[in-house]
C-alpha cells in the first residue's frame, strides 16, 4: 500500500504501445529531427489553441530549471511560493541552471500566491536598486505542492499583475492534468497569460517524459542551445516524443488525472470516518494531507504503508501526505482503512 507519490505508478498501456511502435522504425533522425518529434508543436497547439514551441525533457526538475533559465538573467529574481517545489525540492537546480538567479519565497495560504502578496514582494525586493536582485518572473505551481488548484480567475489575476509589472510567468505543471481535471475547464483557460509551462507527464502515466511548452515565442528562439549545453537534448528524442503524443491523444492525460483525483476523494472520505486521523483542508486534486499522532504514523509504516510524514509538532501530531495515482484502485484504499481500523481496535483494547 504505497501512497508515497503518483510517480510510483507504472506506465499507461497506451504509452507502452506508442513506445513499441516508435521502435519499429529501423532508423530515425536523432536530436529531435525524427517524425514524432516534429509533430509535437502541432499536437500541443491543438491542445492549447495557440502557437507553441515544445521541448521534451526527461525530468520535471529539468523542465522547471530550464524553463526558468529562459525567463531570467543570472542577476534577476523569481517570485514563487515559499513552499513551492522549485524552492524546496529541486536541490538548487533552478538557481544552478539560471546561472545564479535568486528565488524569493512568498507566503500564501493553501500553497497559493495572491496578487496582494506578490505586490508586497515586489515592493520589498528593491526594484531598481543596484545592490538587489531584480525581480523578473513569477513561478506558479498548478497543482500546488499543497494539493490545491488555482481557479481560472485566480490565475488571470496573477498573470495580469505580472503583465502590468513587466514580469514573465512560468507555470510548474507537474500535476497540470490534475488541475484541469479538477476544474473541468479547457486547458487553454489555465495558461492564459503564461509564458512557459512545465507540462508534466511522468506522474500521470508516462515513463520518463516531460515537456517545456513555450507560449511566448521570443523565449523559445535560442532555447535549444541552453537545453544542449545543459545536457538535455536527448539523442533518441523520438522515445520522449512518442510518450508525449500518446499522453495527450484521446485525452489519456485527463482520463488518468480524473481517476487519480477520484481515488483521492475516496481516500479522504474513508479517512474522515476513522478515529485518530483528521484530513486537513479540502481535497482538490490527487493529494491528501492528514494529521495523526506518532503512534499511528509508526503503525502505518510497520503495516507497509508508504507516505511522507513531517516531524511531530509540540502536541505530538504529525502531518502526513498520501498521494493517489491513475492506477490507485479503491481496493488498495480499503486495505489502508482496514489497517487503520485494526490499529484503532488494538489501542482501545490496550
Amino acid at each position: 500500500m504505497d501512497f508515497t507519490s503518483d510517480n510510483i505508478c507504472g506506465v499507461s498501456e497506451e504509452i507502452l504501445l506508442a513506445l513499441s511502435a516508435a521502435n519499429q522504425a529501423e532508423t530515425a533522425a536523432p536530436y529531435g529531427g525524427d517524425r514524432l518529434s516534429m509533430m509535437l508543436n502541432e499536437r500541443f497547439e491543438s491542445l492549447f489553441g495557440k502557437p507553441v514551441s515544445v521541448f521534451p525533457v526527461v525530468t520535471g526538475t529539468a523542465a522547471n530549471a530550464l524553463a526558468l533559465s529562459a525567463c531570467v538573467q543570472p542577476w534577476q529574481a523569481i517570485l514563487t511560493h515559499e513552499k513551492a517545489h522549485i524552492e524546496i525540492m529541486e536541490c538548487g537546480a533552478p538557481e544552478f541552471i539560471t546561472g545564479g538567479a535568486k528565488l524569493i519565497g512568498v507566503a500564501g495560504l493553501d500553497g497559493k500566491l495572491s496578487v496582494d502578496a506578490l505586490a508586497q514582494a515586489v515592493r520589498d525586493s528593491g526594484q531598481g536598486c543596484l545592490h538587489r536582485s531584480q525581480v523578473a518572473a513569477i513561478s506558479i505551481g498548478q497543482t500546488t505542492d499543497a494539493g490545491t488548484v488555482y481557479t481560472v480567475d485566480e490565475l488571470r489575476a496573477i498573470t495580469q499583475f505580472a503583465k502590468e509589472n513587466g514580469l514573465l510567468v512560468h507555470m510548474d505543471g507537474a500535476r497540470f492534468a490534475n488541475a484541469v481535471a479538477a476544474l473541468g475547464c479547457d486547458a487553454a483557460e489555465l495558461i492564459e497569460g503564461v509564458d512557459v509551462l512545465s507540462f508534466g507527464a511522468s506522474k500521470n502515466g508516462a515513463m520518463n517524459a516531460e515537456a517545456i511548452v513555450f507560449f511566448n515565442q521570443e523565449l523559445a528562439k535560442n532555447f535549444i542551445y541552453q537545453a544542449k549545453r545543459t545536457g538535455h537534448v536527448v539523442s533518441k528524442a523520438r522515445y520522449l516524443s512518442a510518450q508525449l503524443l500518446a499522453y495527450i491523444e484521446n485525452d489519456l492525460w485527463l482520463k488518468n488525472a480524473t481517476q487519480a483525483n477520484k481515488a483521492a476523494q475516496y481516500l479522504a472520505q474513508r479517512l474522515n470516518d476513522q478515529e485518530g486521523i483528521e484530513v486537513l483542508g479540502r481535497v482538490e486534486s490527487n493529494l491528501v494531507f492528514a494529521s495523526c499522532d506518532q503512534f499511528l504514523v509508526e503503525a502505518l509504516k510497520e503495516g507497509g504503508v508508504g507516505f511522507y510524514s513531517e516531524p511531530a509538532t509540540a502536541d505530538g501530531k504529525q502531518r502526513i501526505r498520501l498521494v493517489c495515482g491513475y492506477s490507485t484502485n479503491f481496493t488498495k484504499i480499503d486495505g489502508l482503512i482496514d489497517l487503520l481500523h485494526g490499529v484503532s481496535m488494538y489501542r482501545k483494547a490496550a
